[in-house]
């Protein structure tokens, strides 16, 4: 499983997550998700805590947004962007796995879970402990094809998927490719 263990790496991170296209695809998860002000969200894996903050704003004050990543650097950034953002109150930052979700059912108005693929150390687990049918978390393209088939994704258009990350992953276009087309938001 890939952390980020060091400032330059989460700075690389902070650099990637703020290009327009992932600007615009937080944009999307957000219009899906649709979090109103006193409602409670999980981010799983808030990297350095864009969506967690962008989220935090959109149900605060009265509302939460618990953000967890198993890399320290990310929590500790991401609770600097909070505070920086005048929301340390609404986002709530921890150390956590996505594997391991310590949080008892009915806890989340929302779950999210963008940008952690490629980190997830157990990508079956993750998936067998996921809140509802319609969220997992994946690491390879393996999980990833069997999770897609799993809700009912044609095998057709999983092969053809596949095919297409495999090549993807030879041109470096594997992690941007990977999370845009794996995940789906439903309230």
């Amino acid at each position: 499983m890939r952390t980020f263990a060091d400032a330059r790496a989460l700075s690389d991170l902070d650099r990637r997550y703020s290009t327009p296209q992932l600007v615009d695809q937080r944009r999307r998860v957000r219009e899906i998700v649709a979090a109103r002000a006193g409602e409670t969200g999980l981010d799983v894996g808030c990297g350095p805590g864009f969506l967690a903050c962008e989220l935090a704003a959109e149900v605060s004050p009265e509302g939460c947004i618990v953000a967890i990543d198993t890399s320290s650097h990310s929590v500790e950034a991401t609770a600097a962007r909070a505070e920086k953002r005048g929301l340390a109150g609404v986002a709530k930052v921890q150390v956590g796995d996505a594997v391991n979700l310590d949080f008892p059912d009915n806890t989340f108005d929302f779950v999210v879970a963008t940008q952690v693929c490629c980190y997830v150390s157990d990508a079956g687990r993750a998936i067998e402990t996921r809140y509802d049918p319609d969220s997992f978390g994946i690491e390879s393209i393996e999980g990833t094809c069997d999770a897609a088939l799993a809700d009912g994704i044609p095998a057709a258009d999983v092969t053809a998927w596949e095919q297409d990350l495999r090549a993807r992953q030879a041109d470096g276009e594997w992690y941007f490719c990977l999370n845009r087309f794996t995940f789906t938001a439903t309230k």
